[in-house]
């Protein structure tokens, strides 16, 4: 009898843990399935709401290992991988993108560019960016891991998080910059010109229907002006052509880093605003002749710049900085070192009382390089008479068709 109570008793106990985990998994299987139904719903409402932008072309599924579900947004020139719940940025970014792409091309020179479309990745959370980064940038994600607020771009691919819809575009203009120039330049360029290009793209306002893109609205880099100045942090624009962001990570220096892109920021609203018939008809003459291939400077450099799927190193980022900016600018640094700190102190003192409004938007979008020596051209009297006028207007039009590897084993962040 007491044998046969033991076995109901074990009969029990089984059947009931038996129930206790049916129970768990069952309850375990509706939240998964809540959770999959509330993504599905999300996208459906994205998908109904993007397919009516003029700037879209399709939108798509996209079934990824970072989140729970995405779609893949197709514009003429992009395809955007999203995770993004937010509607408000979702639907900012089609017409944000080609907007953006359409200056570039105006700035550039390139009235032609390569039909498939650019991709650029963005996560609703740095845990999914930070899955998706480590697995992409293999053994350079100790140093993407170390970004706190930001995007990079490496290897053809932009690659976001959602900061906020300011940051978050303005971010993009930056990476999006690096993307456009090694995909469709015919030379890499220098550590000076694209990071300060670059950053002449972060700060945006929205207008009726688009977006107006002016470094005035960078609030964060004349913010950093005012604290580098404040810091008693003088880098010069000589040294500005010669310095390798990559140093900045590898030995951490909060303030040698904020002057560097601040006044890097400043140095290229120098040659656009300060003497805009002789300065800034040369800057757009030479990232134009650099769209083409027609840098004329030492045959030794440029062999290196030609090659857009080899990282510049150290010596020939050096060289080509200083050499490039001499071709088109000349040698007399005393006289245009003068200038470039009046201006440079102008936005301080007068560009940034007028850098609150409304709609600005500000972002670190940091990137890499090498650095290197020196070299020395003579094409300082060049320039094209209406650059001036093309530069400031930026253009509105993009194009189609073209050239351009988008393979680059440089990551810039």
């Amino acid at each position: 009898m007491k044998v046969y109570i033991k076995l109901l008793l074990a009969a029990a106990a089984l059947l009931t843990a038996g129930c206790g985990k049916t129970a768990d998994t069952t309850e375990a299987n509706l939240q998964s399935q809540e959770q999959s139904s509330e993504a599905e719903s999300q996208e459906a409402g994205l998908t109904f709401m993007l397919e009516k932008l003029p700037a879209v072309e399709s939108v798509q599924l996209w079934e990824n290992a970072f989140a729970e579900g995405g779609i893949v947004i197709t514009t003429e020139h992009y395809a955007v991988h999203s995770t993004l719940k937010d509607f408000l940025l979702t639907r900012r970014i089609p017409l944000f993108l080609e907007t953006l792409h359409s200056r570039f091309q105006e700035v550039s020179g390139i009235s032609t560019v390569s039909r498939r479309p650019s991709d650029v990745y963005l996560f609703a959370e740095r845990e999914q960016w930070e899955l998706f980064t480590e697995g992409f940038t293999a053994e350079y994600w100790p140093y993407f891991k170390n970004i706190k607020n930001g995007a990079f771009y490496h290897n053809g691919v932009c690659a976001a998080y959602n900061l906020g819809l300011n940051k978050t575009l303005s971010l993009l203009a930056h990476e999006c910059w690096h993307q456009f120039s090694r995909r469709h330049f015919r030379y890499q360029l220098p550590a000076w010109i694209d990071e300060g290009m670059a950053m002449s793209f972060e700060g945006v306002r929205f207008t009726d229907g688009g977006f107006d893109f002016n470094p005035k609205y960078n609030k964060l880099r004349i913010q950093g002006l005012s604290k580098a100045a404040a810091d008693n942090y003088e880098i010069s624009f000589t040294e500005l052509l010669k310095i390798n962001p990559t140093s900045l990570f590898k030995e951490p220096n909060p303030e040698r880093t904020n002057a560097y892109y601040s006044k890097l920021y400043s140095f290229i609203r120098f040659l656009r605003e300060y003497d805009k018939e002789n300065y800034a008809s040369k800057l757009f003459s030479l990232i134009q002749d650099g769209a083409e291939g027609k840098w004329d400077i030492s045959r030794n450099i440029l062999v290196n710049l030609e090659d857009r799927n080899v990282t510049l190193n150290t010596a020939v980022n050096r060289k080509a900085g200083v050499a490039v900016f001499e071709e088109y600018f000349g040698s007399n640094y005393e006289k245009m070192e003068k200038q470039y700190q009046t201006f440079s102190y102008s936005l301080i003192t007068k560009g940034g009382k007028k850098s609150s409004a409304k709609g600005e938007l500000d972002s670190p979008g940091l990137s890499r390089y090498n650095k290197g020596g020196r070299n020395t051209g003579n094409k300082s009297a060049g320039g094209s008479s209406n650059a001036s006028g093309r530069f400031k207007s930026f253009g509105e039009k993009p194009g189609l068709g073209g050239f351009g590897s988008n393979k680059d084993t440089q990551p810039r962040l």
